[in-house]
This record gives structure tokens, sequence and C-alpha cells, in this order.
């Protein structure tokens, strides 16, 4: 990103008319998704590079020129398709200031992994978290469940093949990071990473312990989210992690039981919806909902709420027969 230092942003006058400069200067850029009518794009970009208009219309420019090429919001984790449970990192609900919050456990993951495969699973799940944005609320945050980290998965090289992406890409997506259940050889490894990164990137880390995971959860999370966290983080910290936390993207069959899938509302609001509004409808040849406009739960829910339907559709032909 932007040189490492410290900055002051301008004042309101001056930074609308950096944003007007700058809008002046997109004119002519080639944008078939229309990136550039969102105003706070051009923010983000603005911000991420320290209200510098230069830098920021290259920048812009080459996001453009990069996401016609890759068209990442048509993107899929193949390698979650191709083996379930590839990655555990997947939006579980939404905070209080509407921003969307995802989760990961090592606990949960692969052993190993590739700058590729992370990249790829990241596109996947900027590009859907996108969707639950409200537009001038354009930020994320991740909760970091440390248990079961590895060495392989402290990968500088992973982690640099990710922060590229996202800094050139996706600057100023970035809410907050919350790291839990964190050891010194996450924090050593975490010194070394800052250096690669953007100051205000790197402040945005927090790292909780003891009552303090609480009071962070109780400041950000609405209930229903907070003690959903509180539960999958417990679960995920088992000496023997049960195959319903493994397999976090089935529906548990108790409908009492936890749902490693996500928080409540998050299930009703978003995983039940695609359910309806696009597998449902796939299944029934109803006109869908275009599934780029829709958002799109991790992978394996999508998997499995497909997988879903061909059971009930085979047992129902079982019993007409």
């Amino acid at each position: 990103m932007s040189p490492h230092g410290h900055h002051h942003d301008p004042d309101e006058e001056e930074q609308a008319r950096r944003l007007s400069e700058l809008q002046r200067r997109s004119e002519g850029l080639k944008d078939e998704e229309g990136f550039l009518h969102d105003k706070y794009n051009l923010l983000r970009y603005l911000r991420g590079y320290d209200w510098d208009v230069d830098t920021a219309f290259l920048k812009l420019k080459a996001t453009l020129e990069w996401r016609q090429e890759i068209r990442p919001w048509e993107a899929d984790c193949k390698y979650c398709e191709e083996r379930p449970g590839f990655h555990s990192w997947r939006q579980v609900g939404i905070d209080k200031l509407g921003r969307p919050v995802v989760y990961s456990s090592f606990v949960q993951a692969a052993r190993h992994f590739t700058g590729e495969d992370n990249v790829q699973h990241t596109l996947f799940l900027m590009e859907n978290a996108k969707k639950c944005m409200k537009p001038e609320e354009y930020k994320w945050v991740w909760v970091l469940d440390c248990s079961g980290l590895s060495l392989s998965a402290c990968s500088p090289h992973l982690a640099r093949a990710v922060n590229h992406v996202v800094a050139e890409h996706y600057p100023e997506r970035m809410g907050l990071i919350i790291g839990i259940n964190h050891g010194i050889f996450f924090e050593g490894i975490w010194r070394g990473f800052k250096l690669f990164v953007h100051p205000r990137t790197a402040n945005k880390l927090r790292l909780c312990r003891g009552s303090h995971v609480d009071e962070t959860f109780r400041e950000l999370f609405p209930e229903d989210l907070r003690v959903w966290l509180h539960r999958e983080i417990e679960l995920n910290a088992q000496r023997h992690v049960s195959q319903a936390q493994i397999q976090f993207w089935r529906k548990p069959e108790d409908s009492g039981a936890h749902d490693p899938r996500g928080s409540p509302s998050y299930v009703s609001q978003y995983i039940d919806r695609y359910y309806k509004d696009v597998v449902l409808a796939e299944t029934n040849d109803n006109e869908t909902v275009k599934e780029t406009r829709i958002h799109r739960p991790h992978p394996n829910i999508m998997q499995a709420l497909r997988a879903e339907v061909i059971d009930k559709e085979s047992a129902s032909t079982t019993e007409t027969d």
C-alpha cells in the first residue's frame, strides 16, 4: 500500500474536492460492472493511499483492469469444492455496525495451504461479503481462532500472497481482525509480517485473551452472534473435536443443537434465503435470482443445500415406487 508513515486526513471540504477530482479522472475508464458508480469505492482508494489522487487513480485503474481479467465476482473456490472443508474461513454473521463477520479455525481446515488456494478462497469470501454490506459501511471483521495453528499455516509467503491481493484490489475493506487462542508462536510470526504491511493495516489486529474476548464480543456483536461465537470457539478447542464441527457446512440433525454454519440470524437471512431463492428455484425450474447478485455462503454449505434437495427427491421417488 502507500509508503509507511503517519498521515492525517484532510478536512471534509478537501476530501470532497479530491473525490471530485478522482471521479473526473476516472470517467473514461472501462467499467463493465459499474464499479465506479459507487462513490465509496473511490473513497476507499483515496483513504487507502493517504488521499493522494495520483496514486489512487493509478491503483483504481489497475484494479478495474484486474477485475475485467479475473472477474472475481464470479469466483468460486475449487479447493473447497473438490475437498470439502479445505478452508474453514466463512461468513457467520453481521456486527452491530452492519459489517460482515467472518470466522476461521485451523482445527476445521486443511493442514497444508498454498498462496494460490488462499487467494482463491479470499476472493470468494470478499466478493460475497460485499453483498451483505451497506454502501457506506464497506468494511468487514475477521474472528481468527488460532486453535490448531500449525507451522505450515504460518508461512509468510501465504500471508504475503493474500495481503498483496487485498492491499492492491480491496483497500480499506478490512475493518478489524480479532485474534483469539493465540500463543507466543503466532505473536512472533505477526511481528515479522507487520514489516510488510501498512501500519494502518497492522493496527487493525486486536489480540484478545481471557475476559477481554467477551468484552470485545459484547462491544461489537449482537447477542445471537456473541453467543454463537463463544460456543463455536469452545467446541473447536476440545481435545477431540466432533465430526459435526469438522463438517461445519452441514446443518445439524437436532434442531436445538449448535449450528456451525453460522449464527441464527445469518442462517435465516442468508443461508435459508440462498436455499429458497436459488437452490429450490433451480429444482423447480423457476426463474432464479441471478446468483452473482445474492450472497453465497461457504462453497460446501451450498453443496450441502443442493445435496439435501437431491436426497429429498430420491426419498420421494422411492416412496412413490
